[in-house]
């Protein structure tokens, strides 16, 4: 008998990745916005995208009508099945320094009910045998950067890797995967391991289950880099190529972590002098360039 479906609000598959999103909130440009004006998403990833939109600008300001607009998106794109659309530009709005955890009004997708999401997307994927397509690995990603919520990232991945419905899943290969821009706050990389530095935040990753890392960056060049992602950092920070080349290198080195560095293909960046950079910060694996729309 085949499973009732499973109606995701915040996941959303792509292949074989299950994508958790924690956040719409950057402190740079989003990873889909450096793809391009015309980068387009299947319209249920959208949706799932825009709901996260709405449960943190929408309710945590407190004003609804500057954002009818957007829970209106969130309506239609529900009604939408197949095909692919933009993600509709916030301007601006979800850009932050780091994530504002001390906003009383502050509202997001809670870790507690995005582990059952992901239990009973994979359950239903496990015993839904006309699936042509089994789930190998959770990408905690979407349109924010899921490291402004660090401790609700550990959280999630620790409780991810030790769980029994996790582990024996069908496909025994099942890895947790992150995807940042590796630029990791300062402040909040300190507070969570005990004042050390943010160098060890790759081996708080390893150590509360994550396996693979997939690391933005856009340039080999600095100042290159600072015009494509148009970094947020606090004023004691370095500058941000420095902080992403550190991390990257850090991830490297940690055992049971693997590192893979991306970038998108635009027709001013040096692809061969990337390749380079990222082999000197001892990434094995070669650059992932994906295309760039116009």
């Amino acid at each position: 008998m085949r499973p009732p479906p499973i109606t995701p609000f915040f996941t959303y598959t792509l292949g074989s990745s299950l994508y958790v999103p924690l956040t719409c909130r950057c402190n740079s440009l989003t990873l889909p916005e450096t793809r391009g004006p015309n980068f387009l998403l299947p319209r249920d990833v959208v949706a799932s995208l825009m709901r996260v939109r709405e449960m943190e600008l929408q309710r945590d300001d407190g004003n609804d009508d500057d954002n009818d607009n957007l829970f209106w998106e969130v309506k239609t794109i529900d009604s939408l099945v197949e095909g692919k659309q933009k993600l509709p530009s916030l301007l601006g709005k979800n850009k932050v320094q780091e994530y504002p955890d001390g906003n009383q009004h502050v509202v997001h997708p809670k870790v507690p009910d995005l582990m059952e999401e992901i239990r009973l997307q994979m359950e239903n994927n496990d015993v839904d045998k006309t699936s042509t397509t089994k789930i190998t690995s959770v990408v905690i990603a979407g349109e924010g950067e899921p490291t402004l919520r660090l401790n609700d990232l550990l959280s999630l991945t620790e409780q991810l890797s030790s769980s029994s419905w996790f582990s024996e899943s069908s496909s025994s290969s099942s890895s947790i995967r992150l995807t940042t821009n590796g630029l990791i706050p300062s402040q909040q990389a300190s507070s969570i391991s005990n004042g050390k530095q943010e160098s060890n935040v790759p081996q708080l990753l390893q150590s509360h289950g994550v396996s693979h890392v997939s690391v933005a960056l856009m340039s080999a060049d600095p100042l290159q880099y600072e015009a494509l992602m148009q970094p947020l950092l606090l004023v004691e920070e370095d500058n941000a190529h420095s902080q992403v080349c550190r991390f990257i290198q850090q991830a490297a080195d940690t055992n049971g972590l693997e590192v893979e560095v991306t970038a998108v293909d635009r027709p001013e960046v040096n692809k061969e002098t990337l390749e380079s950079l990222a082999k000197s910060l001892s990434v094995e694996n070669p650059v992932r360039w994906r295309p760039y729309f116009e």
